[in-house]
């Protein structure tokens, strides 16, 4: 019984260890693999089918820009993260659209991710200036 015992308490040590494993923030990560899983975030999120009409009119390009930012001083309550405990570090990336005539390749979108939840909680389409977050578009940050 005792040794049923430790192989079940021995099962449970790697189980929760290797939890702990892939709980591994971002910025834990290299730099080229966070970017990987930064971008593959992000698109997600723009190719959702809420953003559709979006993709349909900038498309992507298949280049990103990944850039990370400190949150130095406390949310005020006009903030909309306010309280919503996402952290300091936040991960800005910026997905570009394919090439238009009048425009050239552009920004079209830029997702903020949250190195503490490792969630996106924020999208702007630069075309327009709309914002999309977490809490008022649930749906599209499955």
């Amino acid at each position: 019984m005792k040794k049923l015992i430790k192989i079940i308490l021995v099962a449970l040590l790697f189980a929760a260890g290797s939890q702990c494993a892939s709980a591994q923030t971002f910025s834990k990560m290299s730099e080229t693999k966070r970017n990987a899983e930064l971008t593959k975030i992000a698109r997600k999120i723009y190719h959702s089918k809420v953003f559709e009409r979006y993709y349909k009119l900038f498309g992507d390009n298949g280049k990103s820009k990944v850039t990370s930012y400190t949150i130095v001083e406390e949310l005020k309550k006009t903030d909309m993260a306010y309280g919503r405990n996402i952290g300091k570090l936040q991960y800005r990336v910026s997905l570009y659209s394919l090439p238009r005539k009048d425009l050239g390749s552009i920004a079209a979108v830029k997702v903020i991710i949250s190195d503490k939840t490792g969630e996106a909680w924020y999208i702007r389409f630069d075309s327009d200036g709309i914002v999309y977050t977490r809490w008022n578009t649930p749906e599209a940050f499955k």
